[in-house]
């Protein structure tokens, strides 16, 4: 099985000298769910932003779809990004919005038209395509967010903390769009504090902490090999562990 992401030996500082991530290794085997788990600061989202391609970082190999994340091109337009920070314009409509980024993507007029759509109908918000996205609900916006992420139908989707603060009827139009996304073969890397919802979606898990993945294998043999009731119980034991 080929990987859809491969990273060896990749590290991050800011600015002021803080390291982020240490020489961190992962791959991401291609039609996996990946769910990345780690206590704050750990380094999720500065990772996430690499892969992204909105941070560098130097020295380090750094694949995705078997090609240097600096050098896509065109295959940058098969990863969609649903960042934590909502990516919408809040004076825009719900429809504008989708046009917009739908451009930016290069989406020709008519495949526009018919992805919007399809991603409107897969996110439940057909009758807000008119709504100013600035006027919509906590969760109707992240819906929104996630709608902008899937309008190139990408073979890699990154989405990072999808659920914060929304309501229960979204979180469940998320996850259904999520899971329809497995039926088609595509890769997802998630992160999120809600680890029922890694339990739920991911086929695999990986833990991140000081800046290095301290585990990473399937969810089952993370349940099995920590004996825990959930993966919440056994992801507190690892930490436990990997403290002491």
């Amino acid at each position: 099985m080929q990987n859809t992401i491969e990273i060896s030996d990749l590290s991050f500082s800011y600015s002021k000298g803080s390291q982020v991530l240490n020489e961190l290794s992962l791959n991401v085997p291609e039609g996996r769910f990946f769910g990345l788990l780690g206590p704050n600061g750990a380094g999720k989202t500065t990772l996430i932003s690499i892969l992204a391609g909105q941070r560098k970082s130097k020295n380090h190999k750094a694949l995705v779809f078997g090609k240097p994340i600096d050098h896509l091109g065109n295959e940058r337009l098969n990863i969609g990004f649903a960042p934590q920070d909502l990516a919408i314009f809040p004076t825009l409509s719900v429809l504008d919005n989708l046009l917009f980024f739908g451009r930016l993507s290069s989406l020709k007029s008519g495949l526009l038209k018919s992805r919007i759509e399809e991603v409107l109908e897969a996110v439940n918000l057909e009758d807000r395509r008119r709504s100013i996205s600035g006027d919509l609900s906590g969760g109707m916006k992240r819906r929104l967010n996630l709608a902008i992420a899937l309008l190139n139908q990408p073979k890699l989707l990154i989405l990072d903390e999808p659920t914060a603060g929304v309501d229960l009827q979204s979180r469940d139009v998320i996850f259904d769009t999520i899971l329809n996304l497995k039926k088609k073969g595509a890769t997802l890397l998630y992160t999120t504090h809600y680890l029922e919802e890694v339990e739920r979606l991911c086929d695999r898990i990986g833990v991140l902490q000081n800046g290095r993945i301290i585990y990473n294998d399937q969810v089952d043999t993370f349940k099995n090999e920590f004996k825990g009731q959930s993966v919440e119980a056994c992801y507190k034991e690892l930490l436990v562990r990997a403290t002491s």
